[in-house]
């Protein structure tokens, strides 16, 4: 009998069954299969040894087995599952001796001969999640196998393809949003806010992942119906709620989320003109840490291209644990990032008084950006390009409620709890209207 080691790839009963069908084998921790067959071959005395694994199902194979004369300088390898690259050597010791310090990984080895009978992996564990934050439930899991698989609650359990083992493991996304995955034991201890933390990452898709939500929000926009009829033309066979009336951005945005059955949803707002070829299957990244997803949208007034009155893909949670907004913006309160895709245009020069106070809202942020933050000098732009008379509908609505945002910004001197007075509609109403009788 040849010398015997077992790598220890956990699965504990399987382990205690191998040992009974071979008791010579010595457990040996698992590594990479260069590194292990490399110190390994200084402790065998017989002319070749075996490497087995934990991993493996062992049931009916012949450990008796012997390679033909012509194949004795060959590494014998079974391949595990559908993995070529298996976890079952017979390994020549004096052959694996003369090539091992001329090689980096085992792959390099000259003389492979992988065998056409493979033997069945042990199943992957399975952890079945409902947060948002794929990374905190991975931070929080004990691995105690070679891999885990994690999906969502409710999404279809994907076929499983066996992993390499033989040097580091790829963390593997079986979904397009990254929600179901094939985690390594390697992971452990690497990861901070995000997947992308580690360094090998890759994708084997099988689904597209969950369909999101879209809520329409509307209050009185003159528009209101016609851009929801056109978004359900284009947001065909899915599921659309629609929030009508709430006064106060916050509490709509709330509503929203509660109607919401997935961890993100579409928010449309209603001066959107949604974009014909708006691809409603784009999904959120799970890899990420959780955030809202800000579009763009094209302003017909004055030719910008930004975020304001564009889609937004919100994370649910994110919003219903806003409780506060302090500053101007209740999408900036939260981690966020932008979407560099169209998501239609922002009719909102519908009649001068939906023109102004949707110019008086944006220019007194981004005026407030501008003297409180590090700007940039695209948010510089937008500001001057709101106070420029282009000349379409309405235009000259946009300019006055532009220009009369940066007199209330210097009549307050930038105060936040009154800037915050451009949230209340019958404040807003009332600046107007005094602005318009003088």
């Amino acid at each position: 009998m040849h010398d015997i080691f077992l790598i220890d790839h956990g699965y504990p009963e399987n382990r205690d069954k191998i040992l009974k069908q071979v008791p010579t084998a010595k457990v040996v921790r698992a590594q990479d299969y260069w590194i292990l067959l490399h110190r390994l071959a200084d402790r065998v005395v017989t002319s070749r040894f075996w490497v087995l694994s934990t991993c493996v199902d062992y049931t009916d194979f012949d450990f008796n087995y012997e390679p033909p004369p012509w194949e004795s300088y060959q590494i014998h390898c079974w391949p595990s599952s559908d993995q070529k690259y298996g976890d079952t050597f017979l390994v020549p010791l004096t052959a694996w001796k003369q090539q091992r310090n001329n090689i980096g990984k085992l792959e390099d080895y000259e003389h492979i001969n992988y065998n056409h009978d493979p033997l069945p992996r042990m199943p992957v564990p399975e952890v079945i999640y409902i947060s948002d934050n794929l990374t905190s439930v991975i931070k929080a899991t004990e691995f105690y196998t070679p891999y885990v698989l994690f999906r969502r609650e409710n999404s279809e359990k994907p076929q499983i393809p066996a992993q390499k083992l033989w040097e580091k493991q790829c963390l593997v996304s079986l979904s397009r949003d990254n929600s179901t995955n094939l985690v390594p034991r390697q992971v452990a201890g690497t990861l901070n806010k995000q997947i992308y933390d580690y360094d090998y990452l890759t994708r084997q898709f099988q689904s597209d992942g969950e369909a999101l939500d879209i809520v329409f929000i509307s209050n009185g926009e003159p528009n209101a119906e016609k851009n929801y009829e056109r978004l359900v033309s284009i947001a065909r066979n899915r599921t659309i709620h629609r929030v009508k009336d709430i006064t106060g951005r916050n509490l709509a945005y709330r509503a929203a989320a509660e109607l919401s059955k997935t961890d993100w949803f579409f928010a449309v707002f209603a001066k959107l003109e949604i974009a014909q070829n708006f691809n409603f299957d784009w999904k959120p990244d799970y890899w990420q840490e959780p955030k809202h997803y800000i579009f763009r949208a094209a302003n017909p007034v004055n030719g910008l291209n930004y975020g304001h009155q564009a889609l937004i893909a919100y994370n649910k949670n994110l919003v219903l644990s806003t409780t506060e907004v302090r500053d101007l913006d209740f999408t900036l309160e939260a981690p966020h990032t932008v979407v560099p895709i169209n998501s239609g245009i922002a009719r909102f020069n519908t009649d001068a008084w939906t023109t102004w106070r949707t110019a008086f809202r944006e220019v007194l942020k981004l005026k407030h950006y501008v003297q409180t933050r590090t700007s940039t000098l695209e948010t510089k732009v937008r500001l001057e390009s709101w106070q420029i008379d282009s000349g379409a509908p309405f235009s000259e609505d946009s300019v006055r409620g532009a220009q009369d945002a940066l007199d209330y910004y210097a009549e307050v001197q930038g105060d936040l709890e009154k800037l915050k007075l451009s949230y209340e509609w019958a404040w807003l109403k009332q600046r107007y209207e005094a602005r318009a009788s003088n």
